[in-house]
């Protein structure tokens, strides 16, 4: 198997990190997203879908019988308990299933990098996982704005949603590199250039 750098994006509750990850995948990076491994599992009639519907009963489903996940959210964003409940499902069999296409990746001779992109990074212990970790930042009142346009939810859900990470300075401190996100587009296009030029 090839020796490849393994790279973590994180950042904070939408700083952008999906939209650098695709800026990473245009330079030739495999992406990795633990968001859409998550959505991937509890779909309808999986062992992770019925351990959940067990714990949180049968009002989170949709008609289809899929997780209604904004339903779900504003149960456990409500309660730190709940959360840890809810993680203690997902979380194994994300990161198994993250373990699972990193050594796909690696098998692939057409990739640079491979990039995981994992919003949880620092609070799941996954950051031995990685050669290097990228933090993608920006400002408070950013975040919000993005937060409220993308998901459609209260500023008082965003607040909570925020307020349930690490904050967003110590994953800055933690990072191998960070991504100002406060930029306009070509800007941060420059940031992720200088980072791939840095890996190499």
């Amino acid at each position: 198997m090839r020796d490849i750098n393994v790279i973590g994006l994180t950042g904070g509750y939408a700083t952008g990190k999906t939209f650098v990850a695709s800026l990473l995948k245009k330079k030739g990076c495999a992406i990795i997203s633990a968001d859409k491994i998550g959505h991937g599992i509890i779909k309808p009639k999986t062992e992770v879908w019925k351990r959940i519907v067990n714990k949180f009963g049968k009002e989170i489903l949709r008609r289809d019988g899929s997780v209604n996940r904004s339903k779900l959210s504003v149960i456990v964003f409500s309660d730190m308990g709940k959360i840890a409940v809810l993680n203690r499902i997902t979380h194994p069999v994300i990161k198994k299933e993250i373990r699972k296409k990193i050594s796909e990746a690696k098998a692939k001779n057409n990739v640079t990098a491979i990039v995981v992109e994992v919003p949880l990074l620092f609070e799941s212990k996954m950051d031995k996982w990685f050669q290097k970790i990228i933090v993608v930042e920006c400002d408070n009142v950013t975040q919000i704005k993005r937060a409220k346009k993308r998901s459609n939810i209260s500023e008082e859900e965003i607040l909570c949603r925020i307020k349930n990470q690490i904050p967003l300075e110590e994953k800055v401190k933690k990072a191998d590199f960070v991504v100002d996100n406060n930029m306009p587009r070509k800007l941060v296009e420059k940031q992720v250039d200088d980072i791939m030029k840095m890996l190499k």
